[in-house]
């Protein structure tokens, strides 16, 4: 009997002398973490081989983008400590995602600012500035780099809206705090 031993990048087989290999046949600790690796190695080449077949081009696992979301809302959550202390994080009533709501007191007008996370594979997130129950503002942000100076420059955009639209008619008057509590889609 012959026997081989075939490397990776190797395409000729190595052959091992008869007298140099050993059979053992009792149970090995590394068996079963043998084994574990090379059934989940099968699984994965089945998954690549099923996108192929279907023609999609890449292989992401779900867990890279749940991980990615998850980076988001902690890069969030210290830009909003440090930027809106007063902002505070919901889940939504309707649909389960989390969103961030906070106050943007300017002079004598009060802006509500609501921004909402996609689902876990989205790319955008929500951003909505209400005065007194009215929408000033509905856009989505791309969850990059960027969003935050988004984010900036609409609530800047809709100040200077509202300071316009006040410098022609009467003094908006400011919302009960109350009415704020609860889902970001409540007017």
């Amino acid at each position: 009997m012959k026997y081989y031993l075939f490397q990776r990048g190797n395409h000729e087989g190595i052959e091992i002398d008869e007298t140099a290999i050993r059979v053992i046949s009792s149970h090995h600790p590394t068996e079963e973490i043998l084994a574990s690796a090379e059934q989940l190695s099968f699984k994965i080449r089945s998954l690549k081989d099923r996108r192929k077949l279907f023609g999609k081009k890449s292989f992401s696992r779900p867990t890279e983008k749940v991980n990615l979301i998850n980076k988001i809302r902690v890069e969030d959550k210290e830009w909003f400590a440090k930027h809106y202390p007063k902002a505070n994080i919901f889940s939504s009533k309707v649909d389960g995602k989390l969103y961030w709501k906070w106050p943007v007191d300017l002079k004598d007008i009060r802006l509500i600012v609501a921004y909402r996370y996609p689902e876990a594979n989205g790319t955008t997130a929500d951003l909505k500035i209400t005065i007194d129950g009215e929408i000033l503002k509905f856009v989505q942000i791309s969850l990059t780099s960027e969003r935050f100076r988004k984010i900036e420059e609409h609530i800047e955009m809709s100040a200077v809206k509202i300071k316009n639209k006040s410098n022609r008619e009467p003094s908006v008057s400011i919302r009960d705090k109350s009415k704020f509590k609860g889902d970001m889609n409540a007017t």
